[in-house]
């Protein structure tokens, strides 16, 4: 069902990540195309693709729960 999604938090363990992860700059490369898949529309617009379920992370070793259509900082 998310596919795209669950190939990005497999991303660390696939054996192309190494060629596309910058270690110096803490930066990956990845293709546009597929960003606005997994986000679900134009990177520099909020996505309602999973408000239904949001995301729990830690930020700054806090929890939090993000709901993807409220994040503003997308450019």
């Amino acid at each position: 069902m998310f596919t795209d999604i669950e190939n990005y938090f497999c991303f660390g363990c696939n054996p192309a990540a190494e060629n596309m992860v910058n270690t110096t700059n803490m930066t990956i490369r990845m293709c546009r195309s597929y960003l606005e898949s997994v986000w679900g529309g134009p990177l520099n617009k909020p996505t309602y693709a999973y408000d239904g379920c949001g995301f729990y992370t830690y930020w700054r070793s806090s929890p939090k729960a993000v709901i993807p259509s409220q994040v503003r900082y997308m450019r």
